[in-house]
C-alpha cells in the first residue's frame, strides 16, 4: 500500500473517486473481474455510477467494501486509502485524533480504521517465526534475540511512598526474527515459566537464541534451543554475533512512540500499543 514516496504523491494519486475504485478493484478482484461476495459468480454490471456491482447471476448488489474489514464503515475510498497511507508510512504511528484531522473524520471512525488495519496486518499466533529458505529448498535457521521490557509509568518522579517497582508494570515479551519480523506480546510477568511458553509456541527447536544474563532464559538448552547471552551487567553487550541490539532497539522505538504519540495508554489497550509498534 505505500508505492507512494510522499503525502502528496498519494493524494494526488487518490484525488480522483474513480480512480481510488480502480485501485481498489485491482486488490479485491482476480484479473480485474467482479466477483460476487454473494453466490461467487464471476460477473457483474456497474451500478450508481460504478459505486457499486450487481451479480450477473443472483442479481444481488454488492460493492467494493463487501465481506471486508470496512463493510460498515461509512468512510469513502479515498479516507481509508490515505489513511492506510498515513498508518503504514509513520514511524512511531499516529493517534486517532490526528488521523481524523487529516482525512476529516470522526475519532472514532479514525480510531476503528486504525485498529482494524493493524489487527488485520498481525498474525497473533504464528506457528513458527519465519525461517530462511535457500535456492537449493534447504531450511536455514534465523537467529532470535529474545527480551522482556516493564512498560506504563517510571517511578524516577513519584515520591517515595509512591513508587512501586518494576513488580507493578505490565511485562511484554519481544522475540527479534534477526533481519525481519518482531513477534510481542504482553504476559502475566517475567518468570521462566511465562516466557518460556511463549519461546515454545512461536520458536522452533534447535533455533540459535541470543538474550542477556536473565535467570528466566537459563533452561532454554533444556527445551532443545541453541541458547547463548550475554552479561549486560557485567558491561558485555557484544560476543560476536550473540548480542541484543535488535530487541533493545525495538522496545526504544516502542517507548518514544508511547511517550510522544500514544501519550496515556490504559493496561487495557496495551496489547494494542505493541500491536502498532510491531507493524
Amino acid at each position: 500500500m505505500n508505492p507512494f514516496k510522499s503525502l502528496i504523491n498519494a493524494v494526488e494519486y487518490f484525488s480522483d473517486d474513480e480512480r481510488c475504485r480502480e485501485y481498489f478493484a485491482s486488490l479485491r478482484f482476480e484479473n480485474g473481474i467482479p466477483q460476487c461476495h454473494h453466490c461467487g459468480n464471476e460477473g457483474a454490471w456497474k451500478i450508481e455510477g460504478g459505486k457499486r456491482y450487481k451479480c450477473k447471476a443472483c442479481r444481488k448488489r454488492f460493492s467494493l467494501k463487501t465481506n471486508s474489514i470496512f463493510q460498515d464503515s461509512n468512510l469513502s475510498l479515498k479516507q481509508i486509502a490515505i489513511g492506510i497511507y498515513l498508518l503504514t508510512s509513520s514511524k512511531k504511528g499516529i493517534s486517532s485524533r490526528s488521523l481524523a484531522k487529516s482525512i476529516g473524520c470522526g475519532q472514532r471512525a479514525a480510531w476503528l480504521l486504525q485498529t482494524k488495519i493493524r489487527e488485520m496486518l498481525i498474525d497473533e499466533a504464528p506457528e513458527f517465526l519465519a525461517e530462511e529458505v535457500t535456492e537449493d529448498g534447504e531450511v536455514v535457521s534465523i537467529p532470535k534475540e529474545i527480551d522482556e521490557a516493564y512498560l506504563l509509568g517510571s517511578d524516577k518522579w513519584r515520591h517515595k511512598d509512591k513508587k512501586r517497582g518494576k513488580g507493578d508494570k505490565p511485562v511484554c515479551f519481544g522475540i527479534l526474527n534477526r533481519g525481519g519480523e518482531v513477534y510481542a506480546k504482553i504476559v502475566p510477568d517475567a518468570t521462566n515459566k511465562s516466557l518460556t511458553d511463549v519461546i515454545a509456541d512461536v520458536v522452533e527447536k534447535g533455533s540459535v537464541i541470543y538474550s542477556d544474563e536473565s535467570r528466566a532464559y537459563l533452561n532454554l538448552w533444556q527445551r532443545g534451543y541453541n541458547h547463548q547471552s550475554v552479561k549486560h551487567k557485567s558491561g558485555q553487550y557484544v560476543d560476536g554475533d550473540c548480542h541484543t541490539n535488535g530487541i533493545e532497539n525495538f522496545w526504544s522505538h516502542l517507548k518514544r512512540g508511547r511517550k510522544g504519540t500514544y501519550i496515556s495508554v490504559s493496561r487495557k489497550h496495551l496489547q494494542r500499543l505493541r500491536l502498532k509498534t510491531a507493524v
